[in-house]
């Protein structure tokens, strides 16, 4: 998928995946395996993953005008979120048994 489906995406109204996929990432980078200074504990990541998407769609609604109110921003963003905790479930602990993606250039150990 490139930018250009990316969009077309966004602007028919599919942003609520579109979050999902941006919330699930920005957790991912959270892990102790990357070099970012954050290491957030997994327990609480799945409450972050809800937490991102929720603001994330918040954002979203405030700034791109989607016509909706902002308990429907909140409900998306929830079900963005769950949706983010799924997608993590299926396929990193389901498909490839629990085995992480690999972020070039961010992994700790790249540098060897």
């Amino acid at each position: 998928m490139d930018l250009i489906e990316l969009v077309a995406l966004y602007r028919a109204g599919g942003w609520v995946p579109l979050t999902a996929v941006v919330g699930g990432a920005l957790v991912r980078l959270m892990k102790s395996d990357t070099k970012l200074p954050i290491d957030v504990p997994k327990m609480w990541r799945p409450w972050l993953a809800m937490a991102i998407t929720i603001v994330l769609a918040a954002i979203q609604h405030r700034f791109a005008g989607t016509g909706g109110t902002w308990p429907q921003a909140i409900v998306f963003g929830i079900f963005a979120g769950c949706m983010a905790v799924t997608g993590h479930d299926t396929l990193i602990k389901g498909l490839r048994d629990g085995k992480e993606i690999q972020i070039p250039g961010l992994m700790k150990g790249d540098d060897k």
